[in-house]
């Protein structure tokens, strides 16, 4: 023994100090290992949790049917209650056409049909072993036929007896459907809803209620399938919406298209509501069509009252001096679908009521086929209706039409109402001015207001005695701005201006009162304007013209600039009409190609600015006074600026031009200007052409009546 001792030192009781350490260190790796577990390795903590773990054997409480449009939250239910995890996150397997989605446990559908969703526990079965259930919901819609008897209620949605009220409340994604001449709708206040119309028919006209009612603050999005009709009662309009109150329009079609159809009337017997919008002395509300094929009826009115608009403001009393102005256009944006809307009596197709002055409204059209006419006299087509301007009009896009009653303009005023503020940039529009309506611009006895056309297709006509654009008759021509890459025909009738004032119908202060007013013609334009000749010498740019016994007198010009690219054909030329009126009377021509029957009638300044680029084609006479230079004296000048060169040639579309042109007035050439009389050609001066600078005479051209210089003959 003490011999091994000395040999094995460390030894004790059979084991090495050494092989103590290691016996320790192998149970302390063991027991870590069984309690605190590694991979692949069932360990004590593994034990533990499986002796305390309840696994999930079920979900339940989730539907089989859900209502299209309002939201559903997710209830799910763990068998057992208590299971050791709980949480379910959702997803959607297979929205079928549904459009489902799962949002915080929120399950929404846009449409009807069978959605899949699936519900997971994370590991609900064990550890590392989830809990997987699928679901099957079959979205429905809610169908409600208006033609219902019984108080009854479903989902965001009651029907009173009592009140005959179907009532639509906030959250609702509903259908109507059926016919009716007792039962309508109303949209709670402060709801937002969703409201199919499906081949509905509510006529209740013998009663004194609107067909569908927006309730205060309420937004609706009012889809179409089929074919549907509202038609109200009273002085209620046919689809009530006025201030604070939101409507759009579309097709139930995801395309937009056109399929589906609504056309409404206001109610007339007390009053007159408009088709879409305000009910008696109401404004509209805001109203956005984006969809479907929409005819639009204002009441006629009744009594003592006016129509209602199309789209837009209702009736108000027929009384000069009875003006609340309330009853104005709302906010009417247009952006798809095929849109048409007739005015009541001396209302507009859309725009503001009648007598709707002081506050006119807005008109957004962006899209679609759009076609208005005002009501039987006063109204415009779009704009304004009887003694009203025609507010904000803002044309984008789409294909337009408008027609403006007697006395109102296609687009614009209604009888004495300016034009307001009238903005296109695109889109093809045609405007027909009524009797004494402008074509855009003015009502009868109204001044053009603010027209600007820079884009887009426009030809502006007017019936009778308005401007194609600017003032109807008695009415100046207001601030005109045509540039960008509009093209652009305007033809006045009956002596108004092609663009500029309309013609002078009354005697006294209106007559020669009035002026072209404020023209600006620029860019890449291309404009085409015919003044009338009916009832006297409308200019085709600048005034028209008024008939006094046997004396032909007329508006002046205002102040005219044609610029840059511009391309200009006035075969009545660019001038005042007549002798012309007082005011501001300028011309100036500074780039473009003028085509023109005369420039400077009775205009105090023309001046061709100094613009090598510019270039004028007359196709009558300088300071011509046409067929009335007997009736008439003509006074002003035509002043060139040195670097211009004026040429007595050009086309009127692929036709060369040729006469004989007239100076009535003083025509200076200076120096460094040029004056050709090309071959075909007669200038007839008159003794009124001073030469300072270069007067050519070509081959098979004369020069009669006395030059004050040299002229050179080719």
């Amino acid at each position: 023994m003490d011999e091994q001792n000395e040999k094995y030192p460390h030894t004790h009781s059979g084991l090495t100090s050494r092989g103590r350490f290691f016996l320790i260190a192998l149970f302390l790796l063991i027991a870590a290992v069984f309690v605190g577990g590694c991979d692949g390795i069932y360990t004590l903590r593994d034990y533990l949790y499986d002796r305390a773990f309840i696994p999930v054997a079920d979900i339940t409480g989730i539907p089989a049917v859900a209502v299209m449009g309002p939201p559903l939250t997710l209830a799910p239910v763990i068998v057992p209650g208590d299971a050791t995890n709980r949480a379910v996150a959702w997803s959607v397997s297979d929205p079928g056409a549904t459009g489902a989605a799962i949002t915080g446990g929120v399950f929404t559908a846009a449409a009807e049909g069978m959605a899949k969703i699936t519900a997971r526990v994370a590991d609900g079965l064990w550890k590392g072993k989830d809990f997987v259930k699928a679901f099957t919901i079959a979205v429905q819609v809610v169908s409600i036929d208006v033609a219902m008897t019984a108080t009854t209620s479903g989902t965001l949605w009651s029907y009173d007896s009592g009140t005959k009220v179907i009532t639509i409340e906030d959250g609702a994604d509903v259908t109507l459907m059926g016919v009716t001449s007792e039962n309508r709708v109303a949209v709670a206040p402060g709801a937002t809803a969703t409201v199919t119309l499906q081949d509905v028919t509510i006529n209740v006209s013998e009663t004194a209620n609107a067909a569908f009612d927006l309730g205060d603050g309420a937004a609706v999005t009012l889809l179409l399938s089929g074919t549907n009709a509202l038609t109200s009662g009273g002085s209620a309009a046919g689809l009530h919406v006025t201030e604070g109150r939101t409507l759009v329009i579309d097709s139930a079609a995801s395309s937009h298209a056109e399929t589906g159809s609504l056309t409404v009337t206001g109610g007339s017997a007390d009053g007159a509501g408009a088709g879409i919008g305000g009910g008696m002395s109401e404004p509209g509300g805001a109203i956005t069509i984006a969809g479907g094929a929409v005819t639009a009826h204002g009441a006629a009115g009744g009594g003592a009252w006016a129509g209602g608009a199309g789209i837009g403001g209702g009736g108000e009393l027929d009384a000069i001096g009875y003006f609340s102005g309330a009853n104005h256009a709302g906010t009417i944006l247009i952006s798809g679908g095929i849109v048409t809307a007739i005015g009541g009596d001396y209302t507009a197709g859309i725009g503001g009521g009648a007598y709707a002055n002081s506050a006119p409204g807005s008109v957004t059209i962006s899209g679609g086929i759009v076609t208005a006419t005002g009501g039987g006299s006063k109204a415009a087509g779009i704009g304004g209706s009887a003694r009203s301007n025609g507010g904000t009009i803002t044309i984008t896009g789409g294909t337009v039409t408008a027609q403006g009653g007697d006395w109102g303009a296609g687009i614009g005023g209604g009888e004495f109402g300016a034009g307001g503020t009238i903005t296109i940039s695109g889109g093809t529009v045609t405007a027909q001015g009524g009797y004494w309506g402008a074509g855009i611009g003015g009502g009868g006895y109204g001044y053009g207001g603010t027209i600007t056309i820079s884009g887009g297709t426009v030809n502006a006509t007017c019936d009778r005695y308005g401007a194609g654009i600017g003032g109807g008759a008695d009415g100046s021509g207001g601030t005109i701005n045509i540039a960008g890459s509009a093209v652009v025909t305007a033809t006045g009738a009956g002596g108004g201006a092609g663009i500029g004032s309309g013609y002078s119908r009354t005697s006294g202060n209106a007559a020669g009162q009035k002026t072209g007013g404020y023209i600006t013609i620029g860019g890449n334009a291309v404009v085409f304007a015919q003044g009338g000749n009916a009832q006297g010498p409308g200019a085709s740019i600048g005034g028209s013209g008024w008939a006094n016994s046997d004396q032909w007198e007329g508006d002046s010009a205002g102040v005219i600039v044609i610029k840059e690219n511009a391309v200009v054909a006035a075969p009545q030329g660019i001038r005042s009409s007549g002798e012309g009126g007082p005011g501001p009377r300028s011309i100036t021509i500074s780039g473009g190609t003028v085509i023109a029957g005369g420039i400077g009638l009775g205009v105090d300044t023309v001046n061709f600015a100094e613009s090598p680029a510019n270039a004028v084609a007359l196709t009558s006479a300088v300071l011509d006074s046409g067929t009335y230079a007997d009736e008439f004296p003509v006074t002003g000048a035509l002043l060139l600026g040195s670097a211009v060169s004026i040429s007595f040639t050009g086309t009127v579309g692929n036709t060369a031009t040729a006469g004989t042109v007239t100076l009535n007035a003083p025509l200076t050439i200076p120096e460094g200007a040029t004056l050709r009389a090309p071959p075909g050609w007669t200038l007839v001066t008159n003794g009124y052409l001073v030469n300072n600078g270069t007067v050519i005479q070509s081959a098979g051209a004369a020069i009669t009546g006395g030059v004050s210089g040299s002229v050179t003959v080719e």
